[in-house]
């Protein structure tokens, strides 16, 4: 079970296909559990993140070059959680 927005569980077939961090580019978007999507800087603007650092804060991809997570912002509904795949953690330098 995940404990805070800093983590993500993956299973390992998922994680082998590939999981990509990366920085913000502009025109990012988000697919929400309603499947709405959201753009990226909307999320940053709602959580106040300023510019110089939303332009370092991860990104996280799938192979199919969709955001599943943006630690302490988002994370994609329905990943798998189960103890047979990964748990990715992110240390926030100000936390």
């Amino acid at each position: 079970k995940l404990h805070s927005d800093f983590e993500l569980a993956l299973n390992l077939s998922d994680f082998k296909k590939g999981v990509y961090l990366r920085a913000w580019k502009h025109g990012d978007r988000v697919e929400l559990a309603n499947g709405q999507h959201k753009k990226v800087s909307d999320i940053f603007i709602d959580a106040k993140i300023p510019l110089f650092k939303k332009k370092i804060h991860p990104i996280v991809e799938n192979s199919n070059n969709e955001i599943i997570w943006i630690p302490g912002l988002f994370n994609k509904k329905g990943l798998s959680d189960n103890s047979n795949g990964l748990l990715i953690k992110w240390e926030d330098y100000e936390r």
